[in-house]
């Protein structure tokens, strides 16, 4: 049992403690989820937009690099002096030597066409060649040099007979620089598509990436894991936007316009998010039941010593309960324990005196209700009653014998109540009263009317019950001591009344009266041999069961008066039948 009760202690406090832990936790948990969920995704998007903003920025200086070389190539003398002059012949491969330089430390530029007034072609790559002349009647330059200006959308040019290049021209005007009026050829910068796919490549291939060119069409694409259909709702989407992120079915796009009308854009699987949150969801969940294995196991190291000492005391108390009253618990713990421990130990030491204390009070009732009995059967009464009886037998008083008689044998009756009745210590101020009547009967025999005797009882306190045998002593000490010893008749008054919560018994005669030395040792023990003895047990006997019964709730007066005699009043609190 007591093993249990440590058990339980122990679990009742651990499972209690894991509920806080884990109810913290998990709200902390749910907290630094919803949070670091929060500012993965943020930072997921802030990646794609600084990603999608530092293609775009690489796009534009290469566009812009773009303008500033053909501003260049527009402008020299070289480029002017060819397209103005008459003899281009001659100035053809200088010309196209000039140009062809500045595609050296550019990757990104596969050829240059120089388009003179007459409709003439001159390419870099074969000068003499008439192939860019057929080229120009396609629609990338008829058509969307008229639409859209400077650039074109993606074609083919063959290099070397069957090598195929897909490229971007840039296509802009060069006026003469003395009149800038005057048109006097076109300028073609072809660009390699190639090196913007490469350019791309470098993102994540979980990505789909597209560069879309003002005409809507797509420069370049890669989005096999996208579908098509989807795309082309993306691009439609996005016609007129400027830039900026939009998620759509499972996905999110990010796009941005450049300045010369393209667009790039990305689109991404939203499962990445997903992905992400079970991630961040196992990593908080692993984290927390880590950290509560981790505090139980301390805890249940530092819980164990802290309900070590309540379980010795537990232990203690189970013992106690089993009579073992000389059980005692070490104090060795501190704070609220400690106090718990010396108050253990001082409740045994102070139950262990009171259970002393109750078998002495046990023994000590025994003795008065013995002494009660022994107070109204004491042989000298009892044998002072016979010599009366056969007093009045010899006078043939027959009446007066069968009286006393009777009156004798209600004492000895109430004497067997006090030893088998439940209620010894106490009886109903009636029937004390008819005992005290049997017990005067039988005095005013032996003192043959030397005393008068009243009663004032209240009705209302009748049936209140005082405790035994406590109005005879008083009575007989009042004729013994009072009465007795006058040539005249003696008047003894006895009065009993209730004055609030208290009844008030006094008894008062107008015998010899006490001396006041005397009145102050009247409660004082002399000998207890001496005290069995007398004709009855007297005020200390009184005094000493007043105090069993009542501890220190009761009041005892005596006054007395030489020659004028004595009253004494006894104050009792009320008690009922229980």
């Amino acid at each position: 049992m007591i093993i249990m009760k440590k058990l339980t202690l122990s679990y009742r406090i651990i499972k209690m403690t894991t509920m806080v832990i884990t109810i913290s936790m998990v709200c902390l948990g749910v907290i630094v989820y919803i949070y670091s969920k929060n500012t993965i995704e943020k930072q997921i998007i802030k990646d794609y937009n600084t990603n999608i903003n530092q293609k775009v920025k690489q796009i534009e200086f290469i566009m812009e690099d773009l303008y500033l070389i053909s501003q260049e190539i527009s402008v020299s003398n070289e480029v002017q002096d060819f397209l103005i002059s008459h003899e281009k012949v001659s100035e053809i491969d200088k010309t196209m030597s000039y140009m062809k330089n500045y595609s050296y430390l550019r990757e990104y530029i596969d050829s240059f066409v120089l388009i003179d007034t007459n409709g003439n072609c001159f390419w870099n790559i074969f000068p003499y060649s008439s192939y860019f002349e057929y080229k120009l009647k396609e629609d990338w330059y008829s058509y969307d040099r008229k639409l859209y200006g400077r650039f074109s959308r993606k074609h083919v040019v063959f290099t070397d007979g069957n090598v195929k290049t897909d490229v971007i021209s840039f296509i802009t005007d060069i006026n003469n620089i003395n009149r800038s009026d005057n048109k006097i050829g076109e300028l073609i910068i072809n660009i390699k598509v190639d090196f913007l796919e490469n350019l791309f490549q470098e993102n994540n291939s979980e990505d789909g990436q597209l560069l879309i060119n003002p005409f809507n069409e797509l420069i370049y694409k890669d989005y096999k894991k996208f579908d098509s259909a989807k795309v082309n709702d993306y691009i439609k989407d996005i016609e007129f936007q400027n830039g900026g992120m939009y998620r759509k079915s499972d996905n999110m796009v990010f796009y941005k316009k450049l300045n010369n009308g393209f667009k790039y854009i990305i689109i991404t699987n939203s499962k990445i998010f997903h992905d992400i949150r079970l991630l961040l969801m196992f990593f908080v969940l692993l984290t927390i039941i880590i950290s509560i294995i981790i505090m139980m196991i301390f805890l249940g190291k530092i819980i164990s010593d802290m309900t070590r000492p309540i379980t010795n005391l537990a232990s203690a108390m189970e013992r106690l309960s089993e009579e073992n009253l000389k059980i005692r618990v070490e104090t060795n713990s501190y704070g609220e324990i400690q106090i718990l421990e010396e108050g253990f130990n001082n409740m045994a030491v102070k139950l262990e005196e009171y259970v002393k204390k109750i078998i002495e009070y046990e023994k000590k009732k025994r003795d008065m209700e013995l002494e009660l009995l022994m107070s109204q059967i004491n042989p000298h009464f009892i044998y002072n009653t016979l010599n009366s009886i056969v007093y009045m037998a010899r006078k043939g008083k027959n009446k007066n014998i069968e009286n006393m008689t009777k009156a004798f044998i209600n004492i000895l009756q109430d004497s067997i109540k006090v030893t088998m009745s439940p209620e010894a210590m106490f009886e109903q101020v009636e029937n004390e009263i008819d005992t005290i009547k049997s017990y005067v009967e039988i005095q005013k025999v032996r003192y043959r009317d030397k005393f008068h005797i009243e009663f004032f009882i209240d009705e209302e306190i009748k049936k209140i019950y005082i405790p035994k045998i406590i109005l005879q002593p008083l009575i007989e000490n009042a004729i013994y001591h009072g009465i007795s010893p006058l040539s005249r008749e003696g008047n003894i008054i006895v009065d009993i009344h209730k004055d609030g919560e208290y009844v008030f018994i006094s008894v008062e005669d107008d015998g010899m009266g006490i001396e006041k030395e005397k009145v102050d040792n009247m409660f004082i023990f002399e000998d207890r041999k001496y005290s069995n003895s007398l004709k009855s047990i007297g005020l200390y006997n009184i005094k000493e069961r007043l105090d069993y019964i009542y501890k220190q709730d009761y009041m005892i007066s005596i006054k007395s008066d030489i020659d004028k005699g004595c009253r004494v009043v006894i104050e009792l609190p009320l008690v009922n039948k229980n």
